[in-house]
């Protein structure tokens, strides 16, 4: 991990430009499913960007970082080596829109379990006078009082949440679950929280 972020360091300072970016936690996601990792880089005082990497392989390696603010997403691949990290530049876009998704109707629903556990349901209905969702999502919380970047819960719903409005509870989510009309589902669960100390500063 020491050894990722020092690369991650030396090459944000070439492709962005002036920029400082703080991450205080790590956290990481099992799709059990389908056995696909998901790793972010969160800071839990700042919901405006993070920076979110995929195993692909157990070699290769996808990652972005979005910030809200401007909405553009920067792109990179990264390559596991023998005993470092190859990181490779892709490209910097603009988030797209898309009128498909923002055809779906969006509930939600907060269930405060006790102290400790806070649930939230969110359902996505493609007809708002037909009541029965198209999928629906169920995410447990943990106690703490992290603020999770509002686009990540929209990686979990594949796109559904895009340019919508949620408020959601402070905390980690520890295990989220997606259900669509099919009957198909997927469960992602918490594998890693672990709290850091990074700041990626990018240079001219």
């Amino acid at each position: 991990m020491t050894r990722f972020i020092a690369i991650l360091l030396l090459f944000f300072c070439q492709v962005i430009f002036c920029q400082e970016y703080h991450f205080d936690y790590f956290i990481e996601y099992k799709n059990q499913e389908r056995g696909g990792i998901s790793s972010y880089f969160i800071n839990s005082n700042e919901s405006n960007y993070f920076l979110s990497r995929y195993d692909n392989d157990g070699t290769n390696f996808e990652a972005r970082l979005y910030e809200k603010n401007s909405d553009l997403f920067h792109f990179f691949e990264l390559k596991n080596l023998s005993n470092s990290v190859q990181i490779t530049y892709k490209e910097t876009q603009p988030r797209k829109k898309s009128n498909y998704i923002n055809n779906y109707f969006i509930e939600t629903n907060i269930e405060i379990i006790n102290d400790s556990l806070k649930k939230i349901f969110v359902y996505a209905y493609s007809n708002k006078k037909k009541k029965r969702f198209s999928r629906k999502m169920e995410v447990l919380f943990d106690n703490t009082d992290v603020k999770i970047s509002k686009e990540i819960f929209n990686h979990f719903f594949h796109g559904t949440l895009i340019d919508r409005e949620i408020e959601y509870p402070n905390g980690i989510p520890t295990k989220v679950n997606i259900v669509y009309e099919n009957g198909n589902k997927v469960e992602y669960t918490l594998t890693q929280k672990k709290q850091i100390n990074t700041t990626i500063k990018a240079n001219n």
